[in-house]
């Protein structure tokens, strides 16, 4: 999967605020009608500036793994809810 940079992050909680108002208008919240195929979840956890990340994709409906990743890091950023 291509990845385009969105922004620089040295940027304010202030800026990244804006970002995401920006990003969130432009989510498109319909369903074309295609068959669902694939599937996947998501999670964060953050503690003591240190995060780490799970994804899991699967194929829909038998809910094979297609494939993971995991990631762990320091976490420079604040959580802003």
């Amino acid at each position: 999967m291509a990845q385009r940079p969105l922004h620089s992050w040295a940027i304010s909680p202030e800026e990244a605020k804006h970002i995401q108002e920006r990003l969130a208008s432009q989510l498109v919240l319909a369903w074309d009608g295609r068959t669902i195929t694939t599937v996947g979840g998501v999670d964060v956890s953050l503690r003591h500036h240190k995060g780490q990340a799970a994804i899991v994709v699967f194929n829909y409906p038998a809910l094979t793994p297609v494939d993971s990743a995991v990631a762990h890091g320091s976490v420079t950023f604040p959580y802003i809810p």
